[in-house]
């Protein structure tokens, strides 16, 4: 019987790398049809610590809880889970993007048939939001305002923290060439080496076969 694969356990700290990598690649997710090549280089840069199909499935379940939790909460948008505001900045609030979810996170993988059903809960309809003007209404865009600069500020975070990654994956590549230009060298040099050597035994051999002539013709001119 097959032995039961160990499940991967997402720490805050991976979860919050991942949502930095999933904001970098939304516009791509959003638009490829197929995107395991996305997923892919997200759990590359994560160090292969999850695999491009558990990248996928976490994904999934986190936009999954994000619909949960916005139709919950309704228009308020006031929600309990810490990853709330962050998710929704990606996941946006426009019906054209609610229709997209399904295709922007649409994982095709060829080596395993084993993923978990996709379930969609996107609702038909907006939520239709109050007006600012209503007096009843007024508390909830005076809470809307701190929101946004708030966001302002993670988004400024996550693309400093993206910057430094990419700076530091570009280092290691770099480095990985560099590492593999000196081995080719060396390898040249020890080619080179050893042909010089051949070359210098072929030459003494060659001295070697005209002095034994010489001796042989001198013999034979005294017999």
């Amino acid at each position: 019987m097959a032995e039961n694969k160990k499940r991967t356990v997402w720490t805050s700290a991976d979860e919050s790398e991942l949502i930095d990598l999933w904001r970098e690649r939304a516009e791509d997710l959003r638009h490829a049809k197929r995107n395991l090549h996305i997923y892919t280089d997200i759990s590359v840069q994560m160090t292969h610590k999850f695999t491009p199909k558990e990248v996928h499935v976490k994904i999934r379940n986190l936009t999954q809880k994000y619909r949960e939790e916005k139709k919950k909460v309704g228009p308020s948008g006031s929600s309990e889970w810490k990853l709330f505001d962050t998710v929704h900045q990606i996941m946006g609030l426009t019906a054209a993007n609610n229709a997209e979810t399904k295709e922007l996170f649409d994982f095709v993988d060829i080596s395993s048939s084993t993923f978990l059903p996709f379930q969609s809960t996107t609702p038909t309809a907006s939520p239709v939001t109050m007006p600012c003007a209503v007096s009843v209404s007024e508390p909830l865009c005076s809470q809307a305002m701190p929101s946004s600069s708030s966001h302002s500020l993670s988004s400024l975070d996550s693309s400093s923290t993206s910057a430094t990654r990419k700076r530091n994956y570009k280092g290691e590549i770099l480095k990985m060439a560099n590492e593999q230009n000196e081995l080719l060298k060396t390898v040249v040099e020890v080619g080179k080496e050893l042909t010089e050597r051949l070359v210098n035994a072929i030459e003494r051999q060659n001295n070697t076969t005209q002095e034994f002539l010489v001796i042989m013709k001198s013999i034979l001119e005294k017999m």
